[in-house]
């Protein structure tokens, strides 16, 4: 069978002939465990009659349980481990004919898997295509792979990063004020001379129109040129850790000192701001949203990210959340869906949690600094959390060095 995924006949070919594998398999592969056991699969059962790993038969029978043939592919072991099972059953006094027929079941799942370029880890993206659940796990296997790899590569990792972004008219009424509260928990580092960024800001007015925006520390009189203004000390551990910023034009990057952060010294960093005139109110012919993108400097466990629109702003909007890959320097801001920002984007499955308007639904589970940094910027910049209402994206083990972004439509 030649798999050409790029027409919709050869999908089709594809969706019969992965459709097909997997019922051969199910049928065979029961038929065999039943003849072992008896018609109740239980793991533990087989694993002590067959004197196989509990860990092969845990994952064949849960791919016999599988409601669909997507599920049963993402489940079932390797050919390699099928073999093995099969053998096991054989020994066991399974009938040759029986194992014979899974065995030929099997063979044409190695054949499937052959036949894909990039075997299994591309059959089961193409899988997981339509299919929510094979796509979420999948997926999770993969950044948890993309995490332990990029952690040994960069020589830094740390556990959660947690973030509100906070948005409202600025005091003129034509752009939109921010402010941005954002905190990483244990930052390690793993080889001591690593540098490590922290987080990025880059003032660039879209498209030279507008006020100019401005950085400026969350605390009034603080000394804008001073790295450690942006700082919450009662928020950070060590209490005032070392950071140095370093400009280029509007680009901002803030980074840890050398000194700082090792694998058994972490470092937590919690950093608040605002930013002045950073954002459009109103649609343009030039750009239909506006965004917030956060480069993602390293490898981390968990990403919270907030974002509380003032009642009054971007009224009617739903916000989304996207990944794209880092343009190059001179590129232009995105302006829209365009078909080159489509193509720079990343799909990765990320649910938008409505959290309503005012602090009831501040809190993350097992993560109570989230709420209490949140109800700080509120408080030290005045504003009125009530007339906000909040988004949050929560995902495990994002991936670095990639770009993600809240995305916000513009009212006409």
């Amino acid at each position: 069978m030649q798999t050409m995924l790029g027409t919709t006949g050869g999908s089709r070919d594809l969706e019969r002939n992965v459709e097909t594998v997997a019922e051969a398999l199910r049928h065979t592969l029961r038929a065999v465990a039943e003849e072992s056991i008896g018609a109740t699969l239980r793991p533990t059962k087989l694993a002590t009659h067959l004197s196989l790993d509990k860990s092969l038969v845990s994952r064949l029978v849960r791919s016999l349980r599988a409601d669909s043939s997507a599920d049963l592919i993402h489940h079932v072991p390797s050919p390699t481990g099928l073999g093995m099972f099969l053998q096991a059953a054989e020994s066991a006094g399974v009938s040759p004919q029986r194992c014979g027929e899974a065995r030929r079941a099997v063979d044409d799942f190695r054949t499937l898997l052959e036949q894909m370029p990039g075997g299994r880890s591309s059959l089961e993206a193409w899988i997981a295509r339509g299919t929510t659940d094979v796509r979420q796990r999948a997926e999770h296997t993969a950044k948890q792979a993309v995490y332990r790899a990029m952690s040994h590569l960069l020589g830094f990792h740390c556990e959660t990063v947690l973030s509100a972004l906070i948005l409202q008219p600025s005091a003129d009424g034509n752009a939109v004020d921010g402010i941005e509260v954002s905190q990483r928990t244990a930052v390690r580092r793993l080889r001591p001379d690593t540098p490590v960024a922290l987080f990025s800001i880059d003032l660039t007015t879209a498209h030279g129109e507008g006020p100019r925006p401005r950085l400026e520390p969350l605390e009034p009189g603080a000394d804008p040129a001073d790295p450690g203004s942006y700082l919450v000390p009662s928020f950070c551990d060590p209490e005032m850790p070392q950071v140095d910023i370093h400009r280029d034009a509007a680009h901002h990057v803030f980074a840890l000192s050398d000194r700082f952060g090792s694998v058994h010294h972490p470092v937590t960093i919690t950093s608040a701001m605002m930013i002045r005139n950073g954002w459009i109110q109103r649609r343009s012919d030039l750009q239909i949203e506006d965004q917030r993108n956060y480069l993602l400097h390293y490898p981390c466990r968990l990403v919270v990210r907030d974002l509380y629109l003032r009642e009054d702003l971007y009224v009617g909007a739903e916000p989304e959340v996207r990944w794209e890959f880092p343009a190059p320097g001179a590129a232009p801001r995105s302006v829209a869906q365009t078909l080159p920002t489509q193509l720079n984007s990343l799909d990765i499955w990320t649910p938008i949690e409505n959290l309503g308007r005012g602090p009831a639904r501040w809190p993350v589970p097992k993560l109570p600094v989230h709420a209490q940094l949140v109800r700080h910027a509120f408080e030290r910049s005045g504003w009125q959390s009530e007339r906000f209402r909040g988004y949050r994206a929560r995902v495990v083990y994002p991936v670095p060095m990639i770009l993600m972004g809240w995305k916000i439509p513009l009212p006409v």
